[in-house]
């Protein structure tokens, strides 16, 4: 009899564990208003100046990386409802397809000017941003005589070799030969938010003088006229 009791009594405690297991991988996520974890992180305390000691001058500031100050605005932590929206979108019937509209100087011309980096070493500078610039590169370098053998969107590189055109080509483009060696040259691309840069280094390393480097933004003028994206 007693062996029946405990047996009994196992099987409950067994059952109401299994219930509330259930119970509780049953309960919708979308009901927590509020996010759970530390919020330790709210104290933290805000950027302060880097003081340096007497006598140690500190390496010249260029801002690049300076941290925006920003005003926070709206609930965090625990006052921050993150139950998501009650009100479903609902499907549309008999909707019509629309073509994609053209990123704004996908095509055209594009503004061309010179200009020096952050070392005072010539780069063409190309006022359009660094996606549009970097699809309409290939096209104009083809235009320009210089083959794409590779290239790096992320490292912002693009390996080409230069057969230099023609004096008719040049004239059908309507500039002047820049003078440029043949030969293999990196170009490196920059981006400048809404400009980009051209920096060319050729197989020693060595970027080009200011004549060559200005001599090829007519170029690259003419090539992106006469171009669109590839």
């Amino acid at each position: 009899m007693a062996y029946s009791l405990q047996k009994s009594t196992v099987a409950t405690v067994v059952g109401l564990a299994l219930m509330m297991t259930l119970a509780a991988c049953s309960s919708d996520q979308r009901d927590n208003r509020q996010v759970s974890g530390d919020e330790s992180y709210l104290n933290t305390a805000p950027l302060s100046p880097l003081n340096a000691p007497s006598g140690l001058i500190l390496p010249v500031q260029t801002g690049t990386y300076d941290v925006p100050v920003i005003t926070r605005k709206g609930d965090v932590g625990k006052q921050l409802d993150i139950r998501p929206p009650s009100q479903r979108v609902a499907p549309t019937t008999g909707g019509v397809e629309r073509p994609s509209v053209v990123a704004p100087t996908a095509t055209g011309a594009l503004d061309v000017q010179s200009g020096t980096d952050d070392t005072g070493l010539p780069v063409v500078i190309v006022r359009a941003p660094y996606v549009v610039v970097w699809e309409r590169l290939p096209p104009a370098l083809t235009k320009l005589g210089m083959t794409v053998n590779d290239r790096s969107r992320s490292k912002g590189a693009v390996e080409v070799t230069y057969k230099p055109l023609s004096s008719s080509d040049w004239r059908a483009l309507g500039v002047t030969d820049p003078g440029l060696s043949g030969g293999d040259y990196k170009l490196q691309v920059g981006d400048l938010d809404n400009r980009t840069s051209l920096q060319f280094i050729d197989a020693k390393g060595k970027p080009l003088a200011q004549p060559q480097n200005d001599a090829l933004v007519a170029a690259f003028q003419a090539a992106f006229s006469q171009t669109n994206s590839k």
